[in-house]
This record gives structure tokens, C-alpha cells and sequence, in this order.
């Protein structure tokens, strides 16, 4: 008989949801089962309109069909069992009246199997929802049910549940488990309708010939602290394939697959999740899921948005260990380790644009391309993390296809094992911002950075102890135009050079630091040319621009123990200090066949070459302006080695040692204006310049340089040579030539000083001038020294003051009737101060030799005459009386 209870027999019943259904409708009543029916369609068919079914605790076998508004309530899904009769599923649920107020929970429903003709599709092994109905199904347990098409259905099956279209559905505290959909999709689960999940588990679902080993669905899916754990499919979606939008909030997906635990010899996307439109999740977390083609973790085929979010160990044959993107991908704190890629993209493998912020990727691997990530279209990347990631060929952090942005982050540990770009790999634009790449390492060529094409820009970076196995750039290795500002570079090693950065193409470096980075010629074997430029190298068809920056200790095996410049470079504003080169260039080599080096305002110290140039060695002509070079150390070319033309202006050369050319070697024409050379010493000849071709030297000051044979302050031989207002004071020569050695060339010295604090020096000339020679004085202070000119060649010269000499000319010359022979009163000697002081007999008793200025540039003549010696006294001389000329101290002559 059927009772009918009244609101406070189902309070008693202590069941909250009948409550509440009953409250919807004043006169409901329940129904209970089996006290109530003989069996439970029974009392299905015997309930009224909003009564419930109650179903207490026991195992039952029935299957049934609910059609009408009723709602079907069980003690509790782990003591409420319900069974299918043999061949046939638990439930179907169909009709429009039965909306979201009509609720089925508390049952677990089980060992449905629908198969042969009754099931050719839309099948549902244990649930069918159809005919619009769209019930609260919650607390509920789906297991154990087949649903199996006598061949490869045209629609889904749904191994548990089936949702029909037009049966948008809610589903709560739902687990599906250990169902099967045979000959199509939908393992637990098929839902050709809008679906709601919350706090649902899938789990152990397969579908041996479909897709969605726990949920195939066609119509838009919100998931909502749901679990797919052990589903696998033999087509994409091996836990769940979506087709319309996917909203996941809070899912975890584990040790789901497609086309692997379930072979399909086909290629297949998606190990856990497949989505076809757009999908946006949120705290999710993907573990363990594999496919045999793309996509272990996910495959989204629209737009896909991630958020704080856990990809986590899985596996993808060919591309995209984690995540697969079609279109456009956006990901904000999202974890990506340990997934792996039989092809691409260990990480996140992304065909289309992306944007990553706060990503971290650590431990991926990708046995060809982007061990962490690749990148085909255009990607931003900001504050990623992108740790221990290896590629088998190229980018084991980053292979960027289309233009890559990276923000702030940094690239760690990451490893190209084969050839390029063990933090990064880019082929097209890249533009990197506050990054630091450290540690990663590459087979070829770029530990940090390889860019084989594009252009690519660099701010604010740190790069520190990245590496190369066989070529260049351990910190960058760029084959474009490459920029790199206020970065620094440190602890790089690279066999064949440019540690820090190889530049391809066109380079600039403004701003940047570069220390410890060594050019170790690992792989270089004897003569070959490689192995240089400790921290930077460039390339022989492009431009080095380097200005702003500093190198600190670095090395090469070979040349440029900081920079190999091997096309047209400009050096401006720089610092160079402890570099060593094993061969030439203990700074920088400059080699560049039809190309220049230009060197501004830039400093050079404690610079080291085992050959020549220990600051500069340049193959190339040379420009220098206002630069120091100090304390460097070479065999030739202390300072500076040039074997093409250099000019040097306004630049200062001290303390540097070398065989020859303790400041500078010139081997071809040099030209030299303003400046000093002081204290430079040479163990051979030339302490401070050493030229063997034309010489054109303005303004210059050469103090105290020595040398230990010969040309304590100047070198020149074989070329044509004019010295205009130069100075030369305190410079030593154990041999001879304490000032200056002049050998197989024709000179002209005007209006230049030559002088010593004491004649004490010993036996040795201040000017030699060896056979084959030729020397013209005109305008010249030589005093205090035992030799004013010793001449083995030829010597003429005339209005020269010539003082404290025991001897002004050692040797046949034509010195002319205007020289004079007085003190030649400067202001401070001992100072170092030989400018002309009042009174001096050099003033005005010079003649027009052509020289317009003196050393600082002040204009010639001033006052009466031309001043004798570099300086041009700003004073004038006293008027003698009509008819001679006054000499301070006072000399005087008749006019001719």
C-alpha cells in the first residue's frame, strides 16, 4: 500500500535533499522502496507528480525508466545499490518534465551493459538522460557498466552515463568509474548537452574505439573540483574530449591516455584532456597523462586560458608533453615539470601567438626542439622560470619560432644537447628585458641565447657560467642583428671564442659588463684561427659597436682576450682592465679584411698578450681618440700592435711594457696628435712609439719612457716622418737614442722639445740617426743631454736651441748659422713643466717652419717671431731699439 506522509515524517527521515524537494510542493509524499512496491519501477509508476522514491540501503537488480516529475533518492551511494537486469542498463530518465528540481541521488548504479541492437548509439551502459529531461544527479555512483555497439557507432556511447541532446545537466558529487564504451566515445561518460561537474570523480573509464575514456562531450562542459584518474581512450581525450567550451576549475587529471594504454597505431591528440573550442582552467592540476601523438597533458584546439595551474610528468610521442595549443594560449602561474616530448615543446608546445606570465617550467624534456617550450606563432613570456629543461637538438629552455618577448624570469640549468640555444632558441625577432640566464648550455653555439636569423634586443640581463660544447657564444650566439643594453656577462666559456657574445650579424653593445669570460680553444687545433675573443666576437661581413661597457678578466687561448673583432667595430666609452690573450690582443684583436676599429674614450689597463698588442692588436687600420692605455703587457705593442695605418689623438699611453713599442708598434703609417706617452718601456726599442713606416706626429709628450737597446722615447723606421711640437723629456735608452732613434727614413722635427732634469746619463745621443737617414731640425729645443744628435746619415737644420750638450751634433750635419745656445728658461723642469717662461732666448728667435699653433693649439707666432720649442709663450718679447733684435736673456744681433 502507498503511504502518504506529511513534511514531518520526512524530517524524521533525516534525508536534507527529499526535505527540500518537498518543500517545493505541499502535497509531495515519498514513496519508499522495496516497503512500499513489489519492485522499484513499480513505485516509480505509482508516484505521484514531485513525490519521491526513497530506495533503503541493499542491493538490488532492476532496471527502470523514469518519465515523469519523481524524484529518486537512496540512503547513500556506498549502501544503495542498484543493478542491471542481464543485457540492459539501470535507468533511463526521458521527458521534458522532468527539469532540475526532479533530483536522483544516493544510488550507486552498476553493471549496466548495453549491447548488440539495443545499443547502435546514444546508448549509456548504467544512465541514459534523453528526451530533454535534465535531472540533479548528485551523490551518486555510476561503475561498472558497458555500453558496446555491435561495430563502430555513428553517435556516442557512453560506457556509464549518456546525455542527450537537449538535456542540459548538473551533476554532483558524481563518480563514474569502471565503465566501458566499446566501438565509440565516451568511456564514462557522453554528453551531447551542456554539462556541470562539481566534486566529481572519473576514474578507470575506457574507450577501446573512441574518444573520452572518462567524458566525451559535445556542448559546453564546467568542471568543477573534478578528478580524472586511470581513464583511457584509443582517440583523443584519454580522460576527458570536450567539443564546445570548456570552463575547469580545480580538476586534477592523473594517469590518463589515449592511443597508448588502448594502442591505436594512428597518431592521436590529447593524453588527459582534448579540447576543440575554447578552454579556460584554473587550478588544475595535469599528472602522468599520455598520447602517441600530441598533447599528453592537454590538446586545445581553440583558444586556451591557464592559471595557477600543475602539468605534471606527462608524456607526448611528438609535440607538447603537457599542453598542445592550436590557438591562441594565455597562461598565468602555471607549473609545467617533468613532461616529456618525443619531437617538440617538453612543456608547452604552441602553434599559435601566447602570453606567459609567472610561468614556471622545470625538468622537460623534448627530444628534438624547446625542452620546455616551443613557440610557432608570436609569444610573450613574462617573469617565467625556466629551469633544467633539455632539448635533444635546439632551445632547451625556449625554441621560438615566430617573435619571442621575454620579461624579466630567468633561464636556468636548460640544455641544447646537440646544437643551439640552451636557454633560448629563436628564429625569429627576439627581444629579451630583465632576464638572467645562467648555467644553461648548448651543443653548437649559444648556451643562453641563439637567435640563427633574427634580430634580437637585450636589456637589463644577466647572463653568468652559461657554456658551448664546440663553437661560439656560450652567453649569446647570434647570426642577425643583435643589441644587447645594460646586461652583464660573466663565467662563460666557449672553445672557439666570443664566450660571451657571438655576433653574426651587426652587433651593438651599450651599457654591459663582461668578467671571467674565457675563449678556451678546446677545439682548435694548431694554426687555426679560432678560439679568440675571450668575451666577444664579431664577424667578419658585419659591424661591432661597443660602447659604455666594461671587461674584466677575461681570456682567450688564442686572440682578443675580450674581443675579436673581425669586421668594422667602434669601441667608445669603455673600460678594458685584466684581459689575457694567449697569442695577439690581450684586450682586443681587430682582423676585418676592408673593414676599420675605432676606439673612443676608452680605457685600457693591465691588458696581457703572450704575441702582440696588450691592449689592442688591429690587422686594421686604427683609429684612437682620447683613450689611456696602462700597465699592458705584449711582445710587441705594450699599448697598442697596429700592422695596418692608426692615427691616435688626444690619447695617453702609460706604463705599458713590451719588446718593442712598449706604448704603441706601428707596422704600417701613423699618425699621432696630442696625447703623451709616459713611463712606457720597451726591452728592445721604441719605449714609447715604435713605427716602421710614415710617421706624422703632432703635440704628443713622451716622458720618461725607456727603453733597454735603443729609442728610449721614439722608434721610426723606414718611412717618411714629420714632429711638430712635440715633447720629449726624462726618456732613457740604456744603448743610445735616449729621445729618439731614427733609421731608414727622411724626418722633419720642428718645433719640438727634447730635454733631460741633469745631463747625467751616461755616453748615449737624445736623437740617433742611423745611415740611410735623414733628419731636418727646424724650430727645436735639445738640451741637457751628452749627445744632442748623434748622425750616422744625414742632418740639417737651423734656428734650433741647442743647450747643455757636450756634444750637439756627434758626427757630420749642417746644423745653420741660427741656432742658440743659451739656457732655455722653462717654467717648471722639474715638474715636468717645459713651457716657455718669461725671458726664455727661445722666444721669438725661431722661423716660419709652416706650423701654425703650438701644442695646446695656441695660435703661431706670438709677438715678434716665432717661438723656438713645442710652446708658443703667450708673453711678448721686449722691443729692442730700431735695427736689432732682443734674445732673452738678453743676446742681440743685427738684422740681416
Amino acid at each position: 500500500m502507498v503511504r502518504r506522509l506529511g513534511l514531518s515524517v520526512i524530517l524524521g527521515l533525516g534525508a536534507l535533499v527529499v526535505m527540500l524537494v518537498m518543500l517545493r510542493e505541499a502535497r509531495a509524499a515519498v514513496v519508499t522502496f522495496p516497503d512500499d512496491c513489489l519492485t522499484l519501477q513499480a513505485c516509480i509508476n505509482s508516484a505521484q507528480l514531485g513525490d519521491t522514491v526513497l530506495i533503503k540501503a541493499g542491493t538490488y537488480t532492476a532496471s527502470v525508466t523514469l518519465n515523469k516529475r519523481v524524484n529518486i533518492i537512496g540512503e547513500g551511494a556506498a549502501t544503495t545499490i542498484i543493478r542491471a537486469l542481464p543485457n540492459q542498463r539501470v535507468m533511463t530518465v526521458t521527458g521534458a518534465t522532468i527539469t532540475g528540481t526532479v533530483v536522483i541521488s544516493g544510488l550507486t548504479l552498476a553493471g549496466g551493459n548495453i549491447t548488440g541492437t539495443t545499443c547502435s548509439r546514444s546508448c549509456g551502459g548504467a544512465l541514459l538522460i534523453t528526451g530533454t529531461a535534465r535531472p540533479l544527479l548528485q551523490n551518486l555512483v555510476i561503475s561498472n557498466s558497458v555500453a558496446a555497439a555491435p561495430n563502430l557507432a555513428a553517435g556516442g556511447l557512453g560506457g556509464g552515463l549518456y546525455v542527450h541532446d537537449g538535456s542540459p545537466l548538473t551533476l554532483l558529487n558524481v563518480t563514474i568509474i569502471s565503465n566501458t564504451s566499446t566501438n565509440n566515445s565516451g568511456g564514462g561518460m557522453y554528453a551531447a548537452s551542456p554539462v556541470t561537474l562539481t566534486n566529481a570523480m572519473i576514474a578507470l573509464n575506457r574507450a577501446p574505439n573512441g574518444a573520452g575514456g572518462g567524458l566525451r562531450a559535445t556542448a559546453a562542459v564546467r568542471l568543477v573540483s573534478v578528478s580524472f584518474i586511470n581513464n583511457h581512450s584509443f582517440n583523443p581525450g584519454g580522460a576527458a574530449r570536450v567539443s564546445g567550451p570548456l570552463n575547469a576549475v580545480g580538476i586534477f587529471v592523473l594517469n590518463n591516455s589515449a592511443g597508448v594504454v588502448v594502442v591505436n597505431p594512428n597518431p592521436i591528440n590529447g593524453g588527459g584532456l582534448r579540447a576543440d573550442a575554447d578552454a579556460t582552467l584554473s587550478n588544475v592540476r595535469l599528472e602522468n597523462n599520455r598520447v602517441n601523438n600530441n598533447g599528453g597533458g592537454i590538446y586545445a584546439s581553440g583558444r586556451l586560458t591557464m592559471s595557477n595551474m600543475l602539468i605534471l610528468d606527462n608524456q607526448a610521442a611528438k609535440d607538447g608533453g603537457g599542453v598542445y595549443a592550436v590557438l591562441r594560449a594565455d597562461l598565468s602561474e602555471v607549473t609545467f615539470s617533468g613532461n616529456t616530448a618525443g619531437n617538440a615543446g617538453g612543456g608547452l608546445f604552441a602553434l599559435a601567438d601566447g602570453a606567459l606570465m609567472g610561468s614556471t617550467f622545470f625538468s622537460n624534456t623534448a627530444d628534438v626542439w624547446g625542452g620546455a617550450i616551443y613557440a610557432a606563432g608570436t609569444v610573450g613570456l613574462t617573469d617565467p622560470q625556466v629551469i633544467s629543461n633539455t632539448a635533444g637538438l635546439d632551445g632547451g629552455g625556449l625554441y621560438a619560432v615566430g617573435a619571442a618577448t621575454v620579461s624579466g624570469g630567468r633561464f636556468e640549468g636548460n640544455r641544447a644537447t646537440t646544437f643551439y640555444g640552451g636557454g633560448v632558441y629563436a628564429q625569429s625577432t627576439l627581444t629579451v628585458d630583465g632576464a638572467s640566464f645562467v648555467g644553461n648550455r648548448a651543443g653548437f653555439g649559444g648556451g643562453g641565447i641563439s637567435a640563427l636569423t633574427a634580430s634580437v634586443t637585450v636589456a637589463n640581463s644577466a647572463f653568468a657560467a652559461n657554456q658551448v660544447d664546440t663553437l661560439n657564444g656560450a652567453g649569446i650566439y647570434a647570426a642577425g642583428p643583435l643589441v644587447v643594453r645594460s646586461s652583464t656577462f660573466t663565467g662563460h666559456r666557449a672553445p672557439l671564442g666570443g664566450a660571451g657574445i657571438s655576433g653574426l650579424g651587426n652587433t651593438v653593445i651599450v651599457g654591459s659588463a663582461f668578467t671571467n669570460n674565457v675563449a678556451t680553444g678546446a677545439n682548435c687545433l694548431p694554426n687555426c684561427s679560432d678560439g679568440g675573443g675571450g668575451a666577444v666576437r664579431g664577424n667578419p661581413d658585419s659591424t661591432l659597436d661597443i660602447s659604455g661597457s666594461s671587461f674584466f678578466s677575461n681570456s682567450a687561448r688564442l686572440d682578443g682576450g675580450a674581443v675579436m673583432a673581425t669586421g668594422s667595430s667602434r669601441i667608445t666609452s669603455s673600460t678594458f682592465a685584466r684581459n689575457a690573450a694567449g697569442d695577439d690582443g690581450g684586450a682586443v684583436v681587430a682582423e676585418a679584411p676592408g673593414g676599420d676599429l675605432t676606439v673612443t674614450d676608452s680605457h685600457f689597463s693591465e691588458n696581457r698578450a703572450g704575441g702582440d698588442g696588450g691592449g689592442v692588436f688591429a690587422n686594421t687600420p686604427i683609429t684612437v681618440t682620447r683613450s689611456t692605455f696602462s700597465d699592458n703587457v705584449a711582445t710587441a705593442g705594450g699599448g697598442i700592435y697596429a700592422d695596418r695605418a692608426i692615427t691616435i689623438t688626444g690619447s695617453h699611453f702609460e706604463d705599458n711594457t713590451a719588446d718593442r713599442g712598449g706604448g704603441v708598434y706601428a707596422q704600417n703609417d701613423a699618425m699621432v696628435g696630442g696625447g703623451h706617452f709616459t713611463r712606457n718601456h720597451a726591452s728592445t726599442a721604441g719605449g714609447g712609439l715604435h713605427v716602421v713606416s710614415d710617421l706624422n706626429l703632432s703635440g704628443t709628450r713622451f716622458v720618461a719612457n725607456t727603453a733597454t737597446s735603443i729609442g728610449g722615447g721614439l722608434y721610426h723606421s723606414g718611412g717618411r716622418g714629420r714632429i711638430v711640437n712635440a715633447l720629449f723629456y726624462n726618456n732613457a735608452a740604456f744603448e743610445n737614442a735616449l729621445a729618439a732613434y731614427l733609421n731608414d727614413g727622411e724626418v722633419d722635427l720642428l718645433h719640438t722639445t727634447v730635454s733631460k732634469e741633469f745631463n747625467t746619463f751616461g755616453q748615449p745621443a737624445a736623437i740617433l740617426v742611423r745611415p740611410d737617414s735623414t733628419l731636418r731640425i727646424t724650430n727645436t729645443i735639445i738640451a741637457n743631454h751628452v749627445v744632442g744628435v748623434a748622425v750616422s746619415g744625414t742632418v740639417s737644420g737651423d734656428y734650433n736651441l741647442l743647450h747643455n750638450l757636450t756634444t750637439p751634433f756627434d758626427g757630420a750635419a749642417t746644423p745653420g748659422s741660427h741656432n742658440v745656445f743659451s739656457a732655455p728658461v722653462f717654467v717648471n723642469p722639474g715638474a715636468g713643466d717645459y713651457r716657455l717662461a718669461a725671458g726664455s732666448p727661445a722666444i721669438d728667435a725661431g722661423t716660419n717652419a709652416g706650423v701654425v699653433v703650438d701644442f695646446e693649439g695656441d695660435a703661431r707666432p706670438h709677438g715678434g717671431g716665432f717661438d723656438i720649442g713645442f710652446d708658443e709663450a703667450l708673453f711678448v718679447a721686449p722691443v729692442p731699439p730700431s735695427g736689432s733684435r732682443v734674445y732673452l736673456p738678453i743676446v742681440t744681433r743685427a738684422d740681416n
